[in-house]
């Protein structure tokens, strides 16, 4: 899932002065990100000589803290570079350079590929920065609105979907925190149509079968009140997913909370799903974009693309045939269906079986 997390922008500038010279090394957006098994994960940064002569920047790389399987490619104007420990780029005076750190995990886990930056004018003037790629085990999704209205004594439904990104079971362990939920409130949690009494609870994913999350919370009386459900792999502990479940009732708990990560896109279902041989996908638009579509099989290879084009705000879908860009039939499996619009972008993941 090329950029799966929602997009903030962040930015960090490190400036070396030494004798009028001056360097920047910039980066605009998240220096983590959720990726896909043998996906790569793109980071952009740039380079700038602020100064008005040559000024020539080392580059160390450092990829020690990313499992040796993984792979991390820095590639600037001249091309991608060889996985060297290190480089010399002079840039002319007053210039600014592209560059993009790219990250490709070939096992699940997690990441972390640093670049220290100095300049050569004055070596005791250095920046530096990490870039981190998490890759889960599995995925835990939300399938509705994770921020509801509620009506007094009514009961407000939140439902999630668990599968395994890995070949194998996959054991995961659920648990809950109610410490958001207010007195007198009513809420439960159940998996697969089970209500879960106690937690943590353990439950095995089989490759290919996704299971049902539900919570249900009624309130009771004025206020907003959240239930926070978290998982992780046994098998990859240090790696933990979790969403807050929140109903409203007589608060604006919407305007604070459902806009301070604006979601230009929304999938509200996949289904069928396991499906055979199409699939359709529900989604809603905050606002009037152009939609493209890109589908990956579980190696992270593109297979197909689709052009959706200008889409209104509000409710829409996509159907696929479980088919290549070429029209080869794909094998079961589990596939990765993302929607782009600009630096947004969400992931429908789903899984077809014949």
């Amino acid at each position: 899932m090329h950029r799966i997390i929602t997009a903030l922008t962040v930015l960090l500038l490190i400036s070396a002065v030494s004798f009028g010279q001056q360097f920047t090394f910039t980066f605009t957006g998240e220096d983590t990100a959720y990726g896909v098994l043998a996906y790569t994960t793109e980071f952009n940064a740039e380079l700038e000589n602020l100064s008005g002569v040559e000024n020539p920047i080392t580059l160390l790389f450092d990829r020690s803290q990313h499992p040796i399987d993984w792979q991390s490619e820095v590639c600037l104007e001249i091309g991608c570079l060889p996985p060297i420990s290190q480089y010399t780029d002079t840039l002319p005076p007053y210039y600014l350079e592209q560059v993009i750190i790219d990250i490709t995990p070939f096992s699940f886990g997690i990441g972390t590929f640093t670049i220290d930056a100095y300049s050569e004018l004055d070596t005791t003037i250095t920046a530096s920065q990490s870039f981190t790629v998490i890759c889960p085990s599995f995925i835990f999704a939300p399938q509705s609105e994770i921020i509801q209205e509620g009506q007094l004594g009514e009961e407000n439904t939140f439902v999630s979907m668990l599968q395994t990104n890995s070949t194998m079971n996959d054991t995961i362990m659920i648990d809950f925190d109610d410490s958001g939920m207010i007195a007198g409130w009513d809420y439960t949690l159940y998996i697969n149509g089970v209500e879960i009494t106690s937690t943590p609870h353990s439950e095995i994913l089989m490759p290919g079968v996704p299971i049902g999350l539900e919570v249900y919370i009624t309130p009771q009386s004025i206020g907003d009140g959240c239930l926070t459900v978290s998982a992780y792999s046994t098998a990859y502990p240090e790696i933990v997913l979790s969403h807050t479940f929140i109903v409203y009732y007589g608060t604006v708990v919407e305007k604070r909370t459902a806009t301070a990560i604006p979601q230009m896109i929304t999938i509200n279902s996949a289904y069928p799903n396991p499906f055979n041989p199409t699939v359709t996908v529900d989604f809603i638009l905050s606002h009037d974009s152009p939609i493209d579509i890109t589908i990956y099989n579980i190696m992270g290879e593109r297979i197909g693309t689709e052009s959706l084009g200008s889409l209104p705000q509000g409710a829409h879908q996509f159907h696929w045939k479980g088919l290549t860009d070429e029209g080869i039939d794909c094998p079961s499996g589990i596939y990765h269906i993302r929607f782009q619009t600009g630096e947004f972008s969400q992931t429908a993941v789903v899984v077809k079986l014949k």
